[in-house]
């Protein structure tokens, strides 16, 4: 009788009946699907709401208040946000309202180098032996954070 001895005995990971909270939008029936399949209780809540922006009554409250002269300066964020507000706008307002469109960027980027032993929590391995943390020891430690700003 022979016996498979290379190859190791594997089992599929799962969530052994946990349930398990996914927040998702669009692929929430699809992200539930896999849940179940892998053995969870799916509890799956939308973490955003799409709402087109022709019935998206804040989104032309605030169209009324830009144009009425209320808001001085806007700040978007994202590129296709931009676009989707105007398209919709357009069909509803004179966008010759908008007196300047400058075209802008802003980010922080952080970096941190340690050349040393990092921060070490020793795991409880055998009854009776000390457990804690192993502080830091840097040889050379540097940290940097730059942000930007640009109209």
């Amino acid at each position: 009788m022979a016996t498979n001895v290379g190859a190791p005995e594997t089992r599929a990971a799962g969530f052994g009946g946990l349930v398990v909270v996914a927040f998702e939008s669009r692929l929430g029936t699809e992200m539930a699907a896999l849940i179940t399949k892998l053995g969870g209780v799916p509890q799956v809540a939308a973490a955003l709401k799409e709402v087109p922006l022709e019935e998206n009554a804040p989104a032309l409250r605030f169209a009324e208040e830009l144009f009425a002269g209320r808001v001085p300066m806007v700040i978007f964020m994202t590129g296709v946000g931009t676009r989707a507000l105007a398209q919709v706008l357009a069909a509803r307002f004179s966008l010759e309202k908008i007196v300047e469109a400058r075209v802008g960027a802003y980010g922080t980027d952080a970096s941190s180098l340690l050349i040393g032993i990092p921060q070490t929590t020793v795991p409880p391995t055998v009854t009776g032996m000390p457990t804690g943390t192993v502080p830091e020891i840097p040889l050379l430690k540097k940290q940097d954070q730059r942000g930007v700003a640009k109209l």
